[in-house]
C-alpha cells in the first residue's frame, strides 16, 4: 500500500515543468503501439498510432514505419512521400533511402530506385540490403549489376554469393 501511494503522489510531478517532453514520451507510446500492431498485422490500427506519433512530435522513424506499411498495403505514393519526409528530417537516414528505393522500383521508377540506393550506400557503405535492391534494377533493366552483388556477397550476405557465383563468375 505504501509503494502504491508512493507512486501515485510521484506520478503528477512527472509531467510537471516539462511541455513538448510529454509529446514526446506521448508519441514514443503510439510509436511502440504501432510496432506491436505490425506484428499482429493490424496495418490500419499501425498506421494510425504512427499519424499519432507524428502529430505529437514528426520523426524520422515514425515516418518511415508509417511509410513501411503503406508499402505492405501497396500504398506505394503514400509510403514514398512518408520516406521523402523521413529523409527531410534526417538526411542521412539510410534504411529510409532504402525504402524509398523499393518503393520507387514498385511504380517502375527504376532511375529514381538506383538513385536512392545509391544514396542509402553513400551513407552507409556497408548497407548489404542497398547493394541487393541496386543490383537487382540494375539486372532487370540491362545495366552492370555484378559488382553490387559481390559487395553485397563480401559483406556476408551468403545467398547473395550464390547468386553472384552462378550470374557473374
Amino acid at each position: 500500500m505504501k509503494k502504491l501511494l508512493l507512486i501515485l503522489l510521484c506520478v503528477p510531478m512527472i509531467g510537471v515543468g516539462q511541455g513538448s517532453n510529454n509529446n514526446s514520451i506521448l508519441s514514443a507510446v503510439y510509436y511502440n503501439k504501432g510496432l506491436k500492431k505490425v506484428e499482429l498485422q493490424d496495418y490500419s490500427g499501425a498506421i494510425a498510432d504512427y499519424t499519432e506519433a507524428i502529430r505529437l512530435a514528426p520523426d524520422a522513424a515514425a515516418y518511415n514505419n508509417r511509410g513501411a506499411v503503406k508499402n505492405i498495403l501497396k500504398d506505394y505514393s503514400g509510403a514514398i512521400a512518408d520516406y521523402t519526409e523521413a529523409i527531410r528530417i534526417e538526411p542521412g537516414y539510410a534504411k529510409a533511402h532504402n525504402n524509398r528505393g523499393s518503393a520507387k522500383e514498385k511504380l517502375k521508377d527504376y532511375s529514381g530506385a538506383i538513385a536512392d540506393f545509391t544514396e542509402a550506400i553513400r551513407i552507409e557503405p556497408g548497407y548489404a540490403k542497398a547493394y541487393v535492391n541496386r543490383a537487382i534494377i540494375k539486372e532487370s533493366t540491362g545495366l552492370p549489376y555484378c559488382s553490387d552483388y559481390k559487395m553485397a556477397c563480401d559483406l556476408g550476405l551468403e545467398i547473395v554469393c550464390e547468386w553472384y557465383h552462378e550470374q557473374c563468375k
